[in-house]
């Protein structure tokens, strides 16, 4: 099979963008980077932008709705998340109102200013005769007023933009206003009666959404033009030039897979940004080019994780909360195997108990976990090694592998709860092949989630081996179920991509179950289909996402991982679905239902 040219992919932008000033390209990417709007002309931002397409279609719309009205006594809302490219589509605005001959000004909220004030001496500045357009931006600005009971700064922009979009005594309106907001500040407004009359009730509505396919199609076209952009940049250095594309092969799938994941949780403003800055690191660290064969790359890429384990992750704070009580702890790498009969491990980590308050490590060796570092699946077929290892010691599996998150939670669970997988994409070491090695540990420990993955791993294998009651009743052991069922079930919905197994969620679910059980040697109740899909809804109760028509899959919510941090940082609602799974445990087992 072809290795796919990646620099074709791009030739045609290259030529394009060649032809800019190495000044203005800095200007954009440094924007992009800050997370700032372009200031340029419509063709130019035609050209770099990555969803022009969509910023043309609602300024096309804005336009004609206004041209309608004689430029006079519009609303217009636009709605949009934070990064969906409100701000920007304000700076498209503006330049084409004012290419209409109409005056024009953007206002930016802020709750240090007078904002009437600035907006009146906005339209001072307007022709006596002709209408002006106001684009109010960051109206979310004053819903933290709002939400601490005071009103002043909104009722005066309420006001003010009534005063300009409604005539009097004869007199038609001076003008029209366009907001950028959320869709919370939308919300906000609409709920209160007051304001929802006077601005949201009078307000032509259009949306800046894209939905998941186009942020997924919008990260790949901003990916090309942003490689684009840096090429053309050195234009005038042949060796950075040259470094770039002979990199192209590694670099390229690499920054791909993160485009795509960037794209399952944040708006097209978070994916340039984070692909901006990447590409900047990566950019500025290329030292290497010479290619390497499967094995050179395998023993590089185990050799490069034990290394980065010594230095970088030497010690890691756990934070393991089993049912009802939080227990601290430290684990402490050391890359001496443990032996087990007939096999032995790459590593292991010491697990001590720890007084997080002092940052003391406590007295007691808790336990041992073993840690294997495999490249390639090969691993797959010799799972009989590593229950060895697991008769004597927990596992943790560092997997450089293309796998499937399904097959991963499928391997968890038929392997049971004394075994953990961390996966790592191979393309991230093909592309760490290319830096300086002075760079690789800093970009290990900066761009990648390896550090939150192994903790979370250690913490999901001390929830499976550490007993925090000696004799525990049924009661305690199915709360602890609960709490465990739910850890386990958002940590592979955060893994998967659009949608998980609904056959791979069951056996999750009742494998967690299970465990709790075993731990404390008792048999576990029987887990019948109803409770599975009982559980499953309150998934979907939650909004993290929703089960098939088919009932073969549950399909993730866009924001399922957002919705998923929201409820780990959140402890009372946390408890409380985990109180209401319990509810659902309870039943089946014979143990009386909670009132909640």
């Amino acid at each position: 099979m072809s290795q796919p040219d990646y620099f074709e992919e791009i030739r045609a932008l290259y030529e394009k963008f060649r032809k800019l000033e190495s000044s203005t390209i800095r200007l954009i990417l440094d924007r992009w980077s800050d997370r700032r709007p372009l200031e340029l002309t419509i063709d130019l931002m035609q050209d770099v932008l990555t969803n022009f397409s969509r910023l043309k279609e609602t300024s096309d719309a804005v336009i004609r709705y206004l041209k309608d009205r004689d430029w006079r006594g519009a609303i217009i809302s636009i709605v949009g998340e934070y990064g969906s490219g409100k701000t920007q589509l304000g700076q498209i605005l503006l330049r084409r109102i004012e290419e209409e001959g109409i005056f024009s000004r953007i206002i930016t909220i802020s709750p240090l200013r007078d904002m009437k004030g600035v907006m009146l001496e906005a339209l001072e500045a307007s022709p006596a005769e002709g209408p002006a357009v106001l684009i109010i931006d960051e109206v979310d600005q004053l819903l933290g007023e709002l939400n601490k009971g005071s009103r002043r700064m909104i009722e005066d922009l309420a006001d003010t933009i009534r005063g300009i979009t409604e005539g009097g005594h004869g007199y038609p309106p001076m003008g029209s206003v366009v907001m950028l907001l959320s869709k919370r500040a939308r919300e906000a407004l609409r709920s209160d009666k007051a304001l929802g009359s006077r601005l949201m009730d009078r307000s032509k509505e259009l949306s800046l959404s894209m939905s998941e396919d186009e942020r997924e199609k919008a990260s790949k076209e901003a990916l090309n033009k942003i490689i684009a952009l840096w090429m053309a940049y050195y234009e005038h250095d042949d060796e950075m030039r040259y470094a770039i594309r002979s990199s192209l092969d590694r670099v390229y799938p690499f920054m791909e897979r993160v485009a795509s994941e960037l794209s399952r949780t944040r708006e097209i403003g978070g994916i340039v940004k984070g692909l901006t800055e990447l590409s900047s690191r990566i950019i500025e660290n290329l030292g290497r080019s010479e290619q390497m064969g499967r094995i050179e790359e395998g023993n590089f890429a185990e050799s490069l994780l034990r290394r980065f384990l010594s230095s970088e992750m030497r010690s890691i704070q756990l934070n393991v909360r089993i049912g009802d009580i939080t227990r601290d702890y430290i684990a402490i790498f050391s890359d001496e195997p443990l032996s087990a009969p007939g096999a032995r491990t790459d590593a292991h980590f010491d697990v001590w108990t720890y007084d997080a308050s002092k940052g003391v490590k406590g007295g007691v060796l808790t336990t041992k976990v073993g840690v294997e570092i495999k490249y390639g699946k090969y691993w797959i077929e010799r799972k009989d090694q590593l229950s060895k290892i697991m008769n004597a010691y927990p596992l943790l599996l560092i997997s450089i592998a293309e796998m499937d998150p399904d097959e991963i939670t499928d391997v968890k669970v038929e392997m049971g709860r004394r075994f953990d997988i961390v996966d790592i994409n191979p393309d991230m070491f093909r592309m760490i092949q290319v830096l300086r090695d002075d760079a690789v540990m800093r970009f290990l420990r900066d761009w990648t989630t390896l550090e939150r993955d192994l903790k979370e791993a250690l913490e999901e294998l001390m929830r499976g081996s550490v007993k925090v009651k000696e004799e525990a009743s049924e009661q305690d052991i199915l709360m602890e179920a609960s709490a465990s069922l739910l850890s386990s079930v958002f940590r592979e919905l955060k893994k998967a991509k659009t949608s998980k197994r609904y056959d791979t969620l069951s056996k999750l679910i009742a494998r967690s179950i299970e465990g709790v059980f075993s731990k404390y040697g008792e048999r576990p109740p029987s887990i019948q289909d109803t409770v599975i899909y009982r559980i499953v809804r309150i998934l979907e109760r939650e909004g993290i996402g929703r089960m098939s028509q088919s009932g073969k899959s549950f399909s993730l919510d866009k924001d399922c991982r957002l919705k998923i941090e929201e409820i780990e940082s959140d402890l009372e609602r946390r408890r409380r679905i985990e109180r209401i799974i319990f509810d659902v445990l309870s039943r089946p087992a014979g143990v009386q239902a909670l009132e909640l």
